[in-house]
This record gives C-alpha cells, structure tokens and sequence, in this order.
C-alpha cells in the first residue's frame, strides 16, 4: 500500500490522478538524478503531498541549475525542485517495510543513483534498455559509467527487473549478456 514517486518528470497532474486512484500518498519522491526531465513534477508534487524529494549529495548544483537547463534546451519553464533532502551513503531508507537500496552509480552524472528493493531496480538514466546514459551532459563523467553499471549487475539477481527512466524495462539476466 505504501507508493513513492521516482524521478517524476513532466506531468505532475498525471501523477497526481495516478495517485488518486491508488487511494494512498507518496511517502518519497526520489531521484535517480537531477536532470530536468526528471525533477520537472517536483515542486508541485512537493507541495501536493508535503514531503520533499531525495537525491544524492553530487546532484545538488545540477537540481539547482535544472531550470535553467530546461530553458535552454527546450524552452520549457519548469519550478525549482523544492523542498529536497540530501543523503550520504547508505541513506538507510525503508519503503513497504523493506529496506531501499540506494546505490550510487556516477557517470550520467555525479550523483546518480539507483534504487533497489527485492526483484526491481529503478536505474534512471545509468541503464537503459542495450543502452547506457549519454555522457556528454554537465555533471557526466564517460570514465565512470562502465564501472557504475558492472558493479551494479554483478550486485543484482539475475531475475531483477530493471526500470529505467526512458525506454522499455528489461532484467538483469539480460543486461549482463548484453
């Protein structure tokens, strides 16, 4: 029963029905990072539901500087995420009873993340399905990224469903052979 939002991008009222219909409120926002297509719904999902999203320490500029990018590269005018809370390494959160995984997977960005609970892994834009994060963005690091996403795979099982931040899920069975 228990939802919590992931790197809620464009459509705040979608989510918002979306959460409605469930009957029950978010008890975090997360994200995997903080490029404006992913932290777009924030502050109105923020304000909506009284809590603040999460994100590593190293993407606190780009969360700062999302708005700007936004205009830049789309001429889209978008709020600043607000409130946020900032963890170090392990954040030591729950969800369902369970403990959250947050593993800090830089190369996307400095302060990528993905999110662990047992058989799913919400990965952003680290790994995509036969296909990593670009890394030529404010804040990528093309040198960590490889690293990041090997470390991740042998971690997970075999069966965990990843859940990336574009594109089609797939698992980690495939991921490793690809």
């Amino acid at each position: 029963g228990e939802l919590a939002l992931v790197d809620p991008g464009v459509d705040d009222g979608a989510i918002v029905r979306a959460v409605s219909n469930h009957g029950s409120a978010p008890k975090h926002i997360l994200l995997t990072h903080a490029h404006y297509d992913h932290v777009s719904g924030v502050a109105a999902l923020a304000r909506q539901f009284g809590i603040p999203c999460r994100l590593h320490r190293n993407d606190v500029r780009l969360l700062h500087h999302a708005p700007m990018y936004a205009w830049r590269f789309e001429q889209v005018r978008i709020e600043a995420a607000m409130p946020y809370l900032v963890y170090e390494e392990p954040p030591g959160l729950l969800f369902a009873g369970q403990p959250l995984e947050v593993v800090h997977t830089p190369g996307h960005t400095s302060g990528s993340v993905c999110y662990c609970l047992k058989g799913v892994a919400f990965t952003g834009d680290t790994l995509l399905y036969e296909h990593i994060g670009r890394v030529d963005l404010p804040g990528a690091d093309a040198t960590m990224i490889k690293p990041s996403i090997d470390a991740l795979v042998r971690r997970l099982p075999t069966d965990t469903v990843v859940l990336p931040g574009h594109g089609r899920p797939w698992n980690v069975r495939e991921a490793r052979r690809w």
